[in-house]
């Protein structure tokens, strides 16, 4: 059966929800998840199919919401009954048996007709997990958000006559956003001047290495050979010291000369995900690669959608998959009621008003409404990367020690200015990440 007729439609979910124990003296849905603008679109769309005063969404920056999640769950107290969190924190919810598996899920019927509406890759990405000792991964959310990250670029500079001919002159192709990651040197390179600057990096602590994992896998290196970030095993190889990677972390390291690095207007290493985006909005810089659930921000105004940037996937010929689940807490007093509410926020129509709104939604046919597509600047590029979207993050029991090993290595190359040689770096940080996951598997 169809995913909208199966989905719980606004006309019909209120006293579904009623007969669930929502209402009345039982307490309304509580969601906790990161303030953004897909989480506020999420927000005012439940609002709207309940009532305010049947659900509530707790909206905080991601260190908060963490945190927040984090002493609930393990209090037990189940003052939040869904958590809106990403795949990275997905390996202790399920080791620690904080949330519902999606098989026990009340509607398996609706359960199973999801694949059919999914990026299939995505999902598997952020929603499943194998825990140790099992034959199979299987799903614990249903995600909320598909996340990717988006190369963009600033209209006015790429589409310039004389930048063009300029740029034909000395590099000898056209002048576009760049698909190699050859080229997207050049590119930045050529927009640095005394008043530009080629690229708008992220500099900060962990946000460097969401950005560098574009370069690594995107260039065929990486972490680890696997299919999916939370494959985390003794046998899976690493691949740090690769010639793939290394080339990749070199040219990473590089674009830093063509960057806001020294720039009066930037904070190199304090440049996350939100403050890129500040600057890209100066005009002063070229390019970036963006996360897309912040990319919202760059081109909605107050009227219409901002023209002044233009987006593509990437360079090279895969994604990053990124993302989060709706993850229903095991001691919520509401589970029926809050899977009813997930379940009804998958209608059709309501992915593509949340959509509008600046959440990068899972449904695959919103990436392929025509009208969709003509209305929102970045809509064609984010379903691409989904598309072709692959693991790039990890998402295992050891994902947070391994994000920020490499995150401070990452900032150590940068400060080096090119005196540490990338290579001997990478060799060792392969060696103290092998031991990292050595001492992990020991204590299980």
């Amino acid at each position: 059966m169809e995913l909208s007729r199966r989905s719980v439609l606004a006309a019909s979910l209120v006293p579904m929800l009623a007969a669930c124990g929502v209402g009345g003296t039982r307490k309304k849905i509580v969601i906790l998840g990161e303030d953004l603008p897909g989480s506020r679109a999420l927000e005012a769309v439940a609002s709207r199919i309940l009532g305010a005063g049947q659900v509530s969404f707790v909206l905080d920056p991601y260190e908060m919401m963490t945190v927040k999640a984090n002493t609930d769950f393990a209090s037990r107290a189940g003052n939040y009954d869904v958590v809106m969190q990403y795949n990275t924190a997905l390996a202790p919810y399920v080791q620690n048996d904080y949330i519902v598996p999606v098989s026990e899920f009340s509607d398996q019927a609706w359960v199973n007709s999801l694949s059919q509406y999914l990026f299939e890759q995505s999902w598997k990405e952020i929603g499943w997990y194998q825990q140790a000792g099992t034959q199979d991964a299987e799903p614990f959310g249903v995600p909320h958000s598909a996340n990717s990250m988006l190369l963009c670029g600033r209209r006015e500079l790429f589409e310039d006559a004389d930048n063009a001919t300029r740029f034909r002159e000395l590099f000898g192709y056209d002048l576009a956003l760049p698909t190699s990651w050859r080229q997207l040197e050049d590119v930045a390179n050529f927009f640095t001047t005394s008043e530009t600057r080629g690229i708008a990096l992220q500099g900060a602590e962990y946000w460097n290495y969401y950005e560098w994992a574009n370069f690594a896998f995107g260039n065929g290196g990486g972490v680890m050979q696997k299919d999916y970030g939370w494959i985390s095993d003794e046998n899976t190889p690493l691949i740090l010291n690769s010639p793939e990677t290394i080339e990749a972390t070199e040219r990473y390291v590089r674009l830093k000369n063509y960057s806001q690095y020294g720039m009066p207007d930037a904070d190199f290493y304090s440049t996350d995900a939100g403050n890129q985006i500040s600057l890209l909005r100066t005009g002063n810089y070229a390019m970036g690669i963006v996360w897309s659930d912040v990319v919202f921000d760059l081109v909605k105004g107050q009227q219409s959608w901002s023209d002044d940037f233009i987006f593509a996937p990437i360079p090279g010929s895969v994604s990053m998959l990124a993302g989060g689940s709706y993850y229903v807490n095991k001691r919520s007093k509401n589970i029926q009621a809050a899977e009813g509410l997930i379940q009804s926020l998958f209608d059709l129509p309501l992915q593509k008003e949340l959509a509008r709104n600046g959440l990068c939604v899972p449904r695959r046919d919103v990436y392929e409404d025509p009208e969709l597509l003509s209305e929102i600047p970045y809509l064609d590029a984010l379903g691409k990367s989904l598309a072709r979207g692959v693991y790039m993050l990890e998402a295992g029991i050891d994902g947070d020690q391994i994000i920020s090993h490499l995150s401070s290595v990452l900032q150590e190359l940068f400060r080096a200015d090119g005196e540490l040689d990338v290579a001997s770096r990478l060799d060792i940080a392969q060696s103290q990440i092998s031991d990292i996951r050595t001492k992990n598997f020991e204590m299980e």
